[in-house]
């Protein structure tokens, strides 16, 4: 939390761990999280995320994970949509669909 992390590629071997919050750092790629399968909570608010979220659309997570994406305007509400979890936040707060204020995801 408020690190100003970058990069979060070594995170990638903690298949095991069932929460993650990375809030308010630096993070533009969030791809290596794709073989976290066993996260429940995912907190990645307040972030520069602009990349990797699609590849996480791709993972069958191995129960029902709830994901955190308040305040990082950068994500395509595409890429949000497509991932098998509960999304809470997105953009400026979570509306139904993945959409974010000002962008139509229908």
């Amino acid at each position: 939390y408020n690190n100003n992390i970058t990069d979060i590629s070594s995170l990638s071997t903690l298949t095991n761990l069932t929460t993650l919050a990375l809030e308010n750092n630096s993070i533009i790629d969030v791809s290596d999280l794709s073989g976290m399968t066993s996260l429940l909570v995912l907190y990645l608010n307040s972030n520069s995320i602009t990349t990797g979220v699609d590849t996480l659309a791709a993972v069958t997570w191995t129960g029902p994970s709830n994901f955190w994406f308040q305040n990082n305007p950068t994500i395509p509400c595409a890429d949000l949509t497509a991932l098998r979890v509960t999304i809470t936040g997105a953009g400026g707060g979570f509306l139904p669909l993945g959409s974010t204020p000002g962008v139509d995801c229908t």
